[in-house]
């Protein structure tokens, strides 16, 4: 059967973010049958072109018939996270990293983090913000540790946090409204 060139040539396409050509090619893969690495990659295509929920269907499918996939839980995690699903966001990422615990690496405890602050968990959020700066310092993730800081009432921690994110994030083209939310966040603080 020709599943696999179209798997193939669709994963390559998606490489080049030519996600309507990967589609044409996954949904041709899937004419041979219910093929786990074929929703994988049209769902990998619809979390490209911001479509969660359509991600979300897939990666599903995909883990239904591969249980040990990995990536797919990792992704069904940050796709849960866009959809605003964020208790199925931290399920997924729990299941990735039961299989793989280098799966999603930072981003994807970052986004438990973040899941956990989204459902007013602070204590969890803390716990899994700081695991991700122990995976290696990075400016953003001192702007989420500082909202989360605030959020739990430790108004010094968060004052440190966001001024260290300010400072990393100097000249920096993306994170705009981070660091406006930042500034006036501090505004707050220090009064």
């Amino acid at each position: 059967s020709y599943y696999p060139a179209y798997i193939n040539r669709g994963y390559a396409y998606l490489t080049l973010e030519k996600y309507k050509e990967a589609l044409v090619d996954y949904n041709k893969a899937l004419e041979f049958g219910d093929i786990p690495a074929a929703y994988a990659g049209r769902a990998d295509t619809y979390y490209g072109m911001g479509e969660y929920n359509k991600a979300i269907d897939d990666y599903k499918k995909a883990t239904t018939l591969n249980p040990s996939d990995a990536h797919s839980y990792c992704f069904l995690s940050l796709s849960n996270f866009e959809a605003q699903k964020y208790q199925d966001s931290i399920d997924a990422a729990q299941m990735s990293q039961q299989i793989d615990p280098t799966c999603g690496r930072q981003r994807l405890i970052e986004t438990q983090a973040r899941s956990f602050f989204a459902l007013g968990n602070n204590d969890q959020a803390l716990v899994y913000i700081n695991k991700a700066l122990a995976m290696g310092d990075y400016s953003l993730g001192h702007y989420y540790r500082g909202i989360i800081y605030q959020a739990a009432g430790k108004n010094q921690e968060a004052i440190q946090d966001l001024e260290l994110f300010l400072s990393l994030i100097q000249g920096s083209e993306s994170g705009q409204a981070e660091i406006t939310d930042a500034k006036a966040r501090l505004v707050k603080l220090k009064q």
